[in-house]
C-alpha cells in the first residue's frame, strides 16, 4: 500500500535555507520505495521553489500559501483560494509606513515587496520583487505576509486586521511572521484538500491515510494500553511482566528447569558467532555504522560546503602510530604534519566558500530591492569562478552553486528580453516620428516653390 509522509518545512526540515543531507536522502529514499511526499507549508509556491530546487528537493504534492494552494511535483497550481479584491492592498496600507513592520504580497507567480521597515531581510522570505500600493490594483493575491519584530505590535496588529475583515481572512503566525490568508485556509485544511481532490481518485487509491487527519491542526490522542496483571491464578509462584516480542506475560516458575535448544546449549546464551559479531560491533546493534564513521568520518550531518578531511586524517593517525616503532617517531611526525596540513587547507578553503556563498545571496537580495543587472552578473562570474576552481566541493555546494548560476541566468534572459523590448518600442516611436517629419518637410518645400513662381513671373 502506497504511503503518505507529509512534512512541513521552516524549521522543520529547513534551517537557513538549507536541508541536511540525511533528510535528503531519507526522502528520496521514501520516494524511491512507491510512497508520497508532500510539503505543507506557510511559504508561497514561489518561496518554496527558491528554496528546495536548487537542493534537489523533490516532492509529488505541496501544500503552500498555508493551505490556500495546492500544488504538484512541477509547481503547477492544481487548486488555489484567493483574497477578495481591495482586502490585500487594505492591509498593506495600514502597514507600509509602520516602523518595525515588513510588508508583502504574495501572488500565485510571485512574492512582493511593498515596505522594509526592518532594514533586514529574513532568511524565511528572502527573494521578491518590488512592488507600490498602486500596483496592486492589477494583481490578484494569495496571502499577505507581514514581518513584526515587535511582540506587541504583532499581536495588536492580529487582533485588529482579523477584526476587521472578519470572516474574509485568518492569520496565522510563523515565527516572527504573521500570515494573512483567505479565512479557512490553514494547513490542516489544505492536506483534506489534498486527501479529498488529488488523492481522492485514481492517483489516491490505495494511500493509507486512515488516521492521518482526526482533528486538523491537533495531534491525535493515543490510548493507554493496558497493563498485564500481575497477580498469578491460584496464587503460586511469581508472576513477571516479561513480555516478548508477541507481548505475553510469562509465568516464572522458580522450580521449573530452563528449557534446552536444539543444540545442547541453555536457550537465553549467545552463540560463539553471535558474541563474537557483537565484539566486531562494539557490543551494540550500531556498531557497524559507528565503526563505518569513525573510519571515514562521515555522519551523514552536514560539515561544510567542501569534503570533510576526516577520513584521511583518521587513517593518518593510524599509519602514525603503524610507523611510530619502525621510525623511532619520525614517520609518525611527518603523517601527522600531513595531518594538520590537511585539515588547515581545507579550513581555509571552507571559509572562503562561506564568504563567496554569503556573497552570492546578498547579491541575490540586492537584486530583489534594486533590480540592478550588475548582481546577476557578479553572480554568474562568481558560482562559476566557485565551480572550476574548488575541486573539493561537496556534490551538494556544486547544485547550490549550479542554482544560483541558473536563477541568475533566467533573471539576466528576462531583462535582456525587456531591454530588446524597450529598443524595438524606441525605434518605432523613431520611425514614427520621422515618418511624420517627411511629410512636414515636403509640405515647406512645395509652399516656398508657391512662393517662388511669383518673384520668376516678375
Amino acid at each position: 500500500m502506497t504511503r503518505l509522509l507529509v512534512t512541513d518545512l521552516d524549521a522543520t526540515i529547513v534551517f537557513d535555507r538549507s536541508v541536511s543531507l540525511a533528510d535528503r536522502e531519507a526522502m528520496a529514499r521514501w520516494r524511491a520505495a512507491g510512497n508520497l511526499l508532500a510539503v505543507d507549508t506557510g511559504k508561497s509556491s514561489f518561496a518554496t521553489r527558491d528554496v528546495l530546487e536548487p537542493l534537489g528537493v523533490v516532492f509529488d504534492y505541496g501544500i503552500v500559501f498555508t493551505g490556500a494552494v495546492l500544488v504538484d511535483s512541477s509547481y503547477q497550481v492544481l487548486s488555489a483560494r484567493y483574497l477578495p479584491d481591495g482586502v490585500a492592498r487594505d492591509v498593506a496600507t495600514r502597514t507600509v509606513d509602520l516602523p518595525g513592520v515588513t510588508t508583502y504580497a504574495t501572488t500565485i507567480e510571485t512574492d512582493y515587496i511593498l515596505a522594509d521597515n526592518n532594514d533586514e531581510i529574513s532568511s524565511i522570505l528572502a527573494v521578491f520583487e518590488p512592488m507600490t500600493l498602486e500596483e496592486m490594483d492589477s494583481h490578484r493575491f494569495i496571502g499577505v505576509p507581514l514581518r513584526v519584530t515587535d511582540d506587541a505590535l504583532r499581536d495588536r496588529l492580529d487582533h485588529d486586521l482579523t477584526q476587521r475583515w472578519e470572516g474574509v481572512l485568518d492569520c496565522h503566525r510563523n515565527q516572527d511572521f504573521l500570515d494573512f490568508v483567505p479565512a479557512g485556509a490553514t494547513k490542516g485544511s489544505g492536506l483534506r484538500a489534498l486527501l479529498d481532490g488529488p488523492l481522492s481518485g485514481a492517483g489516491g487509491r490505495g494511500v493509507d491515510h486512515r488516521r492521518l487527519l482526526e482533528r486538523p491542526g491537533h495531534a491525535r490522542r493515543r490510548r493507554p494500553r493496558r497493563r498485564p496483571s500481575l497477580v498469578p491464578a491460584g496464587g503460586h509462584g511469581r508472576v513477571r511482566d516479561d513480555r516478548g516480542l508477541h507481548g505475553r506475560a510469562h509465568r516464572h516458575d522458580p522450580g521449573r528447569r530452563p528449557r534446552m535448544s536444539e543444540n545442547g546449549k541453555v536457550e537465553g546464551k549467545k552463540s560463539i558467532g553471535t558474541r563474537v559479531r557483537d565484539w566486531f560491533s562494539g557490543g551494540d546493534p550500531d556498531g557497524p555504522a559507528k565503526i563505518r564513521t569513525w573510519a571515514t568520518g562521515d555522519d551523514g550531518r552536514w560539515r561544510g560546503y567542501t569534503h570533510s578531511m576526516g577520513k584521511y586524517v583518521t587513517w593518518l593517525m593510524v599509519i602514525a602510530c603503524i610507523l611510530y616503532p619502525f621510525t623511532r617517531g619520525i614517520g609518525s611526525i611527518l603523517a601527522l604534519i600531513v595531518a594538520i596540513f590537511l585539515m588547515g587547507g581545507r579550513a581555509l578553503i571552507e571559509r572562503q566558500v562561506r564568504r563567496d556563498v554569503s556573497d552570492l545571496e546578498e547579491a541575490k537580495r540586492q537584486y530583489g530591492l534594486t533590480r540592478n543587472p550588475e548582481y546577476l552578473q557578479f553572480m554568474t562570474l562568481r558560482a562559476e569562478g566557485l565551480l572550476e576552481d574548488n575541486k573539493i566541493l561537496t556534490p551538494d555546494s556544486r547544485s547550490l552553486l549550479q542554482g544560483y548560476v541558473q536563477w541568475a541566468r533566467e533573471r539576466q534572459e528576462r531583462e535582456d528580453k525587456k531591454q530588446a523590448k524597450k529598443a524595438r518600442k524606441a525605434e518605432k516611436k523613431a520611425r514614427r516620428e520621422s515618418a511624420g517629419q517627411e511629410p512636414d518637410q515636403c509640405t515647406d518645400a512645395a509652399a516656398k516653390d508657391e512662393e517662388n513662381k511669383p518673384a520668376d513671373a516678375s
